[in-house]
């Protein structure tokens, strides 16, 4: 992987970097309440006021956005957003970098897919589930193993694109075999079949780039 000192300066990208800190406070939190569903077998998410569900809902957004309005250059702290956007700390200073040192609009297309998807994970706690502790578990390995992914991405390794699509074939699997309703099975393996068509062609666009890079780097 190439020195941070020699990766070319990139674009800072503040709201795209804030969507995705949103994205991932509100999928930590959802799980995080979930898991505490599970444990006390009583839904929080629908036990509590609407009044207490806005003002949480609202704190999910808000925060975010006030750090990369006024907060972000006045600490060295890169939230999970500006380290996948590409801002470092070098030398004490945050310094926004293309680490793809191209366009990146399809490693960004993997990282918002994705964030959508685990998104929608708890939904049926919204709706008064309370899930079984092995699915809890599983869900959060999941999730655990899409947001490492999309740190890799980050860090400009596209192992994260190999451990989505595993996934993402994994899940078309599930909908083929473990899927009743006919309409159903088909939208699932359709849809993740797609995704999983997208994931290997954006691996295969930054992935000759990437190996000629490093080359380059491990010949300097």
């Amino acid at each position: 992987m190439k020195n941070q000192n020699t990766i070319a300066k990139g674009k800072r990208h503040p709201i795209l970097a804030c969507v995705i800190d949103i994205y991932v406070v509100s999928i930590l939190g959802t799980t995080i309440v979930s898991l505490l569903n599970t444990l006390i077998q009583m839904n929080l998410f629908t036990a509590a006021s609407s009044l207490v569900s806005v003002i949480a809902g609202s704190i999910v957004f808000i925060l975010p956005i006030i750090y990369h309005n006024s907060f972000w250059q006045k600490t060295l702290f890169v939230s999970p957003g500006e380290f996948i956007v590409g801002c470092r700390n070098v030398e004490d200073q945050k310094v926004w970098q293309n680490q793809y040192e191209s366009n990146r609009l399809g490693i960004f297309f993997i990282v918002i897919v994705n964030l959508v998807i685990l998104s929608n994970m708890w939904d049926a706690s919204f709706n008064g589930a309370i899930y079984p502790l092995a699915k809890v578990v599983g869900y959060t390995f999941r999730i655990a193993l899409v947001l490492y992914a999309l740190k890799l991405l980050g860090d400009r390794k596209l192992a994260g694109i190999i451990i989505v699509s595993l996934l993402t074939a994994i899940t078309a699997l599930a909908f083929l075999f473990y899927v009743a309703d006919p309409g159903i099975k088909m939208f699932g393996i359709y849809l993740n079949g797609g995704l999983l068509v997208i994931y290997l062609a954006i691996y295969l666009m930054y992935s000759s780039s990437v190996k000629l890079d490093d080359a380059e780097e491990s010949s300097d």
